[in-house]
């Protein structure tokens, strides 16, 4: 028995053309991939039908005189990934590259690549079933039994010129052998090349016609395949929202103006892990440098201890907390930092991170400084404005007491002496000096009386008895008062009274000091020969309007506001030489609110001045 001196080396090469095939067939996969219909499978047969020329150039001979080529395996892994259209490409190459080549056995070599097409094909229809393993070991066992039964087929072509029986014997083990071998490693090698198993390359079916709603794929995977399939797309849709939302929250912790720190509370320190932007905005340190640090970097002298330990005490135990501290930038200036820390858990219910949410609140701890300063402010001022009511409260108290006693005697003395009660005073002068002692008196002590009836008003003790009142009846009384200095100045008094006025229900002395305050000034501030009118109506809501009209000099409108304070005075000629306290007619319009009320000043320099004062009714009384 003689063996063929190059066999070993015969081997080799086709061992690596079969590499080189399988390599060409990956290579060219992704290409192939983008094929639709009848191409794919097409195209891989004819790839794989092209490579087979290679071990038909160079067959293997075991012994002299035998040949035989492991052309049959590339077109039985065409068939196998492509079905009938791959199967009959690749035949069809194969035979093409033999009859051109000129090999040994081109009838052998055709019979060979025909069976390999037929037993590639019913392969293939098999592992279409659903329920056939796919790609798992059963199929890879049906790869080497359709190798080895190629092999069975070719021998009797291939030992037809071999004499001797140990030769033939030899030359069968090794074609039995070989073949089997090099369809199982095809079969691996091409398959991971089409990324889908022996789905890879379907045969082609009809479209579907115009009217379906939807055509059916082009493959149906086995049941193993689509789940994977399945599994792989939600993992991949998955991914994409994940990433989505990824982005979305780093834009948002770049984007807010609040800072943000995370702490690894597993290493020594809880040391930070991130910085936002943010926190480089409050703080003036970029995130490269406090990457690795405590926070206790942002302290100082003046951070206030009872926080830390608070913030301390809250990460020891694991729980949110939230406080406001005086922390330090790093250009040395303080800044009020209200911090929320809240810890981080995972699905286990370990602690994994800590995450701060710096707030920089200056300006919010500075306005409150600014108004608690000034509330205490005010508070010390209502203080002292209190003192002082209660001081002049007193004051006035005190003087009432010891101006009146003496002012008492003066006056009734000075009236006894006016009416010569003892007898006559001897020269007429006397009895106009006690004329105007008492005057004067009565003059001072109504003075006192006013100011007294002020202080009580301000202090809110002054009591009104209000009572239904007769309108017309109070003006006459205080005209009476004031007729004969009226008089003295020639001037007209005039009433205009609305008929039908229902009694005034308010408080007698108040009303009557009303009118003669509003009635004196009136009758001191008009030249001789003007008119003093009082007139009385109701208004829409049934309001009593008391008004005193003259004609006298006037008051500039800026000047209005002034004549309503306490002593307040308005300059002037005739006001100077008719000189008052300028307590009237504050006095007016504190009793006018007393009433629930209030007054108004018209007026016009050198034309008059109107005051008004208007007493609400009491609801009960008008429904009556």
């Amino acid at each position: 028995m003689r063996l063929h001196p190059d066999a070993l080396i015969l081997l080799v090469e086709n061992g690596a053309m079969l590499l080189a095939a399988g390599w060409l067939h990956d290579r060219a996969a992704p290409w192939l991939a983008r094929r639709d219909g009848w191409q794919r499978p097409v195209l891989s047969g004819l790839l794989l039908g092209l490579a087979s020329a290679l071990p038909a150039a160079l067959p293997l001979a075991v012994v002299p005189a035998t040949t035989f080529s492991l052309q049959p395996a590339l077109v039985l892994a065409a068939a196998l990934h492509g079905g009938l259209w791959a199967a009959l490409a690749a035949a069809a190459t194969a035979l093409a590259g033999a009859s051109l080549l000129g090999t040994q056995g081109t009838l052998a070599a055709g019979f060979a690549a025909v069976a390999a097409a037929a037993l590639g094909t019913v392969l293939f229809a098999r592992r279409q079933q659903p329920g056939s393993g796919g790609a798992g070991p059963p199929a890879y066992a049906a790869t080497a039994l359709a190798g080895l039964f190629l092999a069975l087929l070719c021998l009797p072509w291939q030992l037809a010129g071999v004499a001797s029986a140990a030769e033939a014997a030899l030359h069968a083990l090794a074609a039995l052998a070989v073949t089997p071998a090099a369809c199982l490693g095809l079969d691996l090698l091409t398959r991971p090349a089409t990324g889908e198993g022996p789905t890879a390359m379907p045969e082609p079916r009809p479209a579907a016609p115009p009217a379906t709603v939807a055509a059916p794929p082009p493959t149906a995977p086995s049941g193993e395949a689509a789940q994977l399939a399945a599994q792989v797309t939600a993992l991949e849709r998955r991914l994409a929202d994940l990433a989505q939302h990824t982005r979305l929250l780093e834009a948002a912790v770049s984007f807010t103006s609040n800072g943000l720190l995370i702490t690894d509370p597993n290493l020594p320190g809880n040391p930070i892990v991130f910085a936002n932007p943010g926190f480089t905005q409050i703080t003036g340190y970029a995130a490269e440098e406090v990457i690795g640090k405590c926070c206790r970097f942002l302290q100082g002298k003046d951070t206030d201890p009872d926080a830390i330990k608070r913030l301390s005490k809250a990460i020891a135990q694991r729980r949110p907390v939230t406080v406001t501290l005086r922390n330090y930038r790093k250009d040395g200036r303080t800044f009020w930092n209200e911090l929320r820390v809240s810890p981080v858990f995972d699905e286990r219910g370990q602690l994994v991170h800590f995450i701060g949410v710096i707030t920089d609140v200056t300006a919010k701890i500075r306005a409150e400084e600014s108004l608690r300063a000034h509330q205490q402010a005010l508070y010390a001022a209502k203080e002292q404005a209190e003192l002082a009511s209660r001081s002049k409260s007193e004051f006035l108290a005190n003087m009432s007491h010891e101006l009146r006693t003496p002012l008492n005697a003066v006056i009734g003395f000075s009236e006894i002496m006016e009416m010569e009660v003892f007898g006559p005073l001897g020269a007429p002068q006397y009895r106009d000096y006690a004329h105007d002692i008492k005057a004067s008196g009565m003059h001072l002590l109504s003075l006192i009386n006013t100011i007294l009836d002020l202080s009580k008003i301000e202090a809110g003790k002054f009591e009104l008895h209000p009572e239904d009142l007769s309108l017309p009846e109070a003006v006459e009384s205080c005209l009476r008062l004031v007729k004969d200095r009226a008089c003295a100045n020639r001037l007209r008094l005039v009433t205009e009274l609305a008929t039908g006025l229902p009694p005034l229900h308010a408080d007698e002395r108040a009303l009557k000091q009303i009118l003669i305050n509003l009635l004196s000034n009136a009758v001191k501030f008009t030249p001789p020969g003007g008119t003093v009118t009082v007139a009385a109506r109701l208004d829409a809501d049934d309001a009593v309007l008391l008004s005193v009209a003259d004609t006298g000099i006037g008051i500039a409108e800026k000047d209005i506001p002034k004549a309503l304070e306490p002593f307040g005075q308005v300059d002037g000629a005739l006001n100077r030489k008719q000189a008052g306290t300028g307590l009237g007619l504050p006095l007016v319009k504190q009793l006018a609110e007393l009433h629930g009320g209030g007054i108004e000043i018209s007026s016009k320099l050198g034309v008059g001045t109107t005051v008004t004062v208007r007493l609400p009714q009491p609801r009960a009384r008008l429904a009556a």
